[in-house]
C-alpha cells in the first residue's frame, strides 16, 4: 500500500505545472553622462537552465529614457536580431546566448543635472510550447521575469534657470503666455555661444537676448482659436558651439482650454435620488476672455425632448468668492417628475446678448424605480 501511495504522489508531482525560474539580477553602472549623449551596455542574459524554446517578449523599466534591443549570439559569435515572437529566428537555441542592448539616451530627459540614481527593469521571456492535445488550454504559457538594475548620473552642459522646462499650465485660448529663462555655462570652459533658435510649432515663439552674465531665452506661447481642450507638448531647440556638438532642447508643455470652462465637468449630475424630494446640484462656469463681461444669465431650461422644463427646475447664478471671472450655476429640482430618469440642458447667455452661449447638460436617476 505504501508503495502505491508513493507512486501516486510521484505521479501528481510530475503533472504539476512548472514554476517560473528566479533569475539573478543583471547590473550595470553607466557612470556620469553629459546631457544629450547616449550610452549602450550589452547584458548577457542568463536563461533558466534546462529550458528549451526560450524567446524574449519585451523589456519594461521605470526609466523613460531607455531604448532596448534583443539579439541572439550563436556558437560562432555571429548575432541576429530578434523579431516577432512567432518568428523561429527569435527562439534561443541550445548553445546560443540572449543579449539585451540597453541604451540610455539622456536627451530624452530635461537638460538638468541628475545625481546618481538607480533604475529597475525587467526582461520578460516566454517558452514556446509545442502543440499538445493533452495540455490544459486554460493554463497560460510559462513566463520568466529577469530583473535588471542600472545606475547613472547626468551632467548638464548648459545651466538653465530657474528650470529647464516651460510649463504654461492651463492656458485659455484668448490669452498668451510669456516666460524667460537664463542660460549659463555649466562646464569649466565657461559659457557657450548660442546660435539659431527654433520652435517646432507655430504656436510657440522663442528668441535669445544678452542678459547680465547670462543669455536670456524668451518663450512666447500664442494659442490658436478653438473650443476644445488640447494637451500640448512642444520643444525649443538652441544650437551651441560646444564640442562634441550639442543642441539644447527645452520642452514646452501645458494645455489649451476653451475660454468658457465648466468645472468639474460640463454636466450637472443628480445621480440616484428620490424624485418626490427636491434636490440641488451645481457646476462652476468660468469665462477667461478678458475682453468681455464675465457673467452669464440663464436663458432657458429644456428637457430631453426640447420642451421647457421650468415647472420642474429652477436655475440661478451665484458669484464665486475670489474669482471674478467665475459663476456658480445652481440647478434646483422642484419635483413632479416620474419615470426612471430625467435629462435635459440649461443654456446660459451673456446679459447683452453678445459673446458665446454655454450649454450645460443635467441628468438624474430615480432611486424608486
Amino acid at each position: 500500500m505504501l508503495a502505491v501511495l508513493m507512486a501516486a504522489g510521484c505521479g501528481r508531482r510530475a503533472e504539476a505545472p512548472s514554476s517560473p525560474w528566479q533569475a539573478p539580477t543583471l547590473r550595470h553602472d553607466y557612470g556620469s553622462i553629459p546631457h544629450g549623449e547616449t550610452r549602450t551596455h550589452t547584458f548577457e542574459v542568463q536563461l533558466p537552465p534546462g529550458r528549451k524554446g526560450i524567446l524574449p517578449l519585451g523589456f519594461r523599466g521605470d526609466c523613460t529614457c531607455t531604448v532596448h534591443e534583443f539579439r541572439i549570439r550563436d556558437r560562432t559569435g555571429a548575432t541576429r536580431s530578434v523579431g516577432m515572437p512567432g518568428d523561429p529566428a527569435s527562439v534561443v537555441q541550445d548553445g546560443e546566448t540572449l543579449l539585451l542592448l540597453l541604451t540610455l539616451d539622456t536627451g530624452m530627459r530635461e537638460a538638468a543635472n541628475l545625481q546618481k540614481t538607480t533604475s529597475q527593469g525587467m526582461i520578460i521571456c516566454g517558452e514556446r510550447e509545442e502543440p499538445d492535445a493533452n495540455r490544459d488550454p486554460v493554463r497560460p504559457p510559462l513566463r520568466h521575469l529577469l530583473p535588471v538594475t542600472f545606475t547613472y548620473e547626468i551632467r548638464a552642459r548648459v545651466a538653465v534657470l530657474p528650470v529647464a522646462h516651460v510649463n504654461f499650465g492651463r492656458l485659455p485660448r484668448s490669452r498668451e503666455f510669456k516666460m524667460s529663462l537664463e542660460l549659463r555655462g555649466a562646464e569649466p570652459a565657461g559659457s557657450p555661444r548660442f546660435g539659431a533658435v527654433r520652435a517646432n510649432d507655430r504656436q510657440v515663439e522663442a528668441r535669445l537676448e544678452p542678459g547680465e552674465g547670462c543669455t536670456l531665452l524668451h518663450v512666447h506661447v500664442r494659442p490658436t482659436p478653438g473650443a476644445a481642450a488640447q494637451a500640448a507638448r512642444y520643444e525649443v531647440e538652441i544650437e551651441t558651439d560646444l564640442t562634441p556638438p550639442y543642441v539644447l532642447r527645452i520642452p514646452v508643455s501645458g494645455e489649451f482650454v476653451s475660454d468658457v470652462q465648466i468645472e468639474p465637468m460640463d454636466r450637472i449630475s443628480f445621480e440616484r435620488f428620490d424624485f418626490t424630494q427636491p434636490a440641488e446640484q451645481f457646476v462652476t462656469v468660468i469665462d477667461h476672455d478678458l475682453r468681455r463681461e464675465a457673467g452669464f444669465v440663464v436663458h432657458r431650461i429644456l428637457d430631453d425632448q426640447g420642451r421647457p422644463a421650468d415647472r420642474h427646475f429652477q436655475a440661478r447664478l451665484e458669484a464665486v468668492s475670489g474669482d471674478p471671472r467665475a459663476s456658480r450655476l445652481v440647478l434646483r429640482y422642484l419635483g413632479g417628475l416620474a419615470g426612471r430618469f430625467f435629462r435635459g440642458t440649461v443654456t446660459l447667455v451673456k446679459p447683452d446678448g453678445k459673446g458665446p452661449a454655454a450649454t450645460v447638460e443635467y441628468v438624474g436617476f430615480n432611486a424608486r424605480s
